[in-house]
């Protein structure tokens, strides 16, 4: 019986003592291992922990790591990792921290005899005092590691994505990345090149827009994946300090974007006025980062970032509900990054556990699948604005045959009264048919000329505005509605709103109201306002 309980206490033991054994990272490959299930951590609140305090800390002192990239968020204090390694190669290895928000970085390596070297670099000390010379944080960590203390640091999110690698696994790591960079910048200079020519064909302030947006995502991009550093400004590691404003600014230029392409003042009126709003509060972020406000600034930038998200979003598929066909190219690109800030985040979290190229990189590799797709969409947006211009040249000729036709007839009737007359005989003719009067339009085109009895209604687009013909089209004229105004006010026409001009002749009926609600023969309704009720009703005889 004694002996029964003993094996058991054994058992018991040898379970606990199994469940509390720190994994050891044994590399045996040549390619690069993530260090992340193998990391212990523990916060030295202090910040004054070295080499000598960390050997003294007790093993529960330690916490278990389960994730691939940890995440520790925003602290004032510093996290030291802890590490066991084995190298059965006979290369050295090396360790690889692929994060930004690292502003210093200590390393204590032990390796198996229990002689100590140390590193110290991170994105706010000097470039040249890196190990290697790229825009990773690279340490060595010899032949024969067996204890690694990682010490991280920094004023924003703290997430550790740490690799082992060999030197061979390194060299084909870097590469990647470089030709990917070499990529990603390519990539992103053609679509400013593309949409730049097209603002200097167009001078339209939309896409001067888009350009300046353009280059901010591929600043905060550089900035993130540590190339701005490498290339730009590798005298001035201060200058890494600024995470949150640049982020900020780049959220500005989308909002002032998206209110601009999805026209979203005269389409969604409440919603732009939400945006405008809080286009507002966003410019006021940067301040918190001036006066070094920093966590409450790092918070506010990434809840600004969701907010954003979810506001646009809901724009877009709002505008596009509505019948703005340019809108879904935009919408498509925006579900792409939103579907690429969702991967890395998950990556982020240890709920995606690969390590794939793909996978890391899908935040710049979502951001040129946004930059193309928006780019398509202007184009998409240049592509309507054509159709809708040669339908309503199309409908032009069509009313001027129609009118020549008329001319034609009457001629011949009044020669035919002439020849009459001289018979004596009297012939009873209609009034003469009057010129076809038409409507001067600019558009991106060239300048259109439309029938005054073709058009329904008008809506204001800002400096633009939306012309609706008889055909179930309608064209963008690149003039304000007011400038077309004196001229359609005597021809039959009024102004029943701020945003609607109307041709009195394509009205159905009045729907009453606190303004009212006309249809017209196209089956559209255009709001009355308050103040051009009464005189329109008089007009109308109701």
């Amino acid at each position: 019986m004694r002996c029964y309980i003993l094996f058991l206490l054994g058992c018991l033991l040898s379970t606990f003592s199994g469940k509390s054994q720190v994994p050891v990272l044994h590399y045996r490959e040549t390619k690069t291992i993530s260090l992340g299930s193998y990391l212990q951590f523990y916060e030295d609140k202090s910040q004054l922990f070295g080499i000598e305090q960390l050997q003294k800390l007790p093993p529960k002192a330690f916490q278990k790591n389960t994730k691939t990239a940890p995440n520790f968020g925003v602290r004032s204090s510093k996290v030291w990792l802890k590490a066991s390694v084995e190298n059965h190669t006979s290369g050295s290895l090396y360790l690889l921290c692929d994060e930004e928000n690292i502003f210093r970085m200590e390393v204590y390596v032990i390796d198996q005899k229990g002689a100590i070297s140390y590193y110290k670099t991170g994105f706010l000390e000097k470039y040249n005092s890196r190990f290697f010379h790229n825009n990773q944080l690279t340490v060595p960590l010899g032949t024969h590691p067996q204890t690694v203390y990682i010490g991280i640091s920094g004023d924003a999110t703290l997430l550790a994505s740490m690799y082992v690698a060999s030197e061979r696994a390194l060299a084909s790591w870097q590469h990647r990345n470089d030709t990917f960079e070499g990529v990603f910048l390519g990539w992103m200079l053609l679509v400013f090149l593309y949409n730049l020519f097209i603002f200097v064909q167009l001078r339209e302030r939309l896409y001067f827009t888009y350009c300046v947006y353009v280059i901010t995502c591929t600043f905060v991009v550089i900035r993130l994946e540590g190339i701005g550093f490498d290339l730009l400004w590798p005298d001035y590691p201060s200058f890494n300090r600024w995470i949150d404003t640049p982020s900020v600014i780049n959220t500005w230029l989308v909002i002032l974007f998206a209110m601009q392409f999805l026209q979203t003042k005269a389409i969604v009126p409440r919603l732009h006025r939400i945006l405008q709003v809080y286009l507002g509060l966003v410019t006021c972020l940067p301040l918190l980062e001036i006066f070094n406000i920093r966590p409450l600034s790092n918070n506010l930038t990434m809840l600004s970032f969701l907010v954003s998200c979810t506001l646009l979003m809901t724009t877009a598929i709002t505008v596009f509900w509505k019948g703005l066909q340019q809108a879904r190219f935009y919408l498509l690109g925006w579900t792409v990054f939103l579907g690429s800030v969702v991967v890395i985040t998950l990556w982020k979290m240890g709920i995606i556990t690969s390590t794939h190229f793909l996978v890391y990189n899908a935040f710049p590799i979502g951001t040129m699948l946004e930059a193309a797709l928006f780019s398509f969409a202007l184009a998409d947006r240049i592509r309507i604005f054509r159709q809708e211009a040669d339908d309503a040249r199309s409908l032009s000729l069509k009313r001027l045959e129609e009118n020549e036709k008329l001319l034609t007839e009457y001629q011949r009737v009044q020669e035919q009264n002439r020849q009459l007359q001289e018979k004596n005989a009297r012939v009873v003719l209609e009034d003469a048919p009057q010129p076809l009067k038409r409507l001067s339009v600019p558009s991106m085109n060239g300048v259109l000329l439309l029938p005054l009895s073709d058009i329904i209604h008008m809506q204001a687009m800002g400096s633009y505005c939306n012309i609706f013909l008889t055909n179930q089209k309608k064209v963008m004229a690149s003039k304000p509605l007011a400038d077309f105004e004196p001229f359609l006010v005597e021809n039959e026409f009024m102004r029943v709103h701020k945003s609607h001009l109307i041709n009195l002749r394509q009205v159905v009926r009045y729907v009453k109201g606190d303004g009212g609600t006309l249809v017209m023969t196209d089956e559209s309704e255009v709001s009355v306002s308050r103040t051009k009720k009464g005189e329109l009703l008089a007009i109308l005889g109701i």
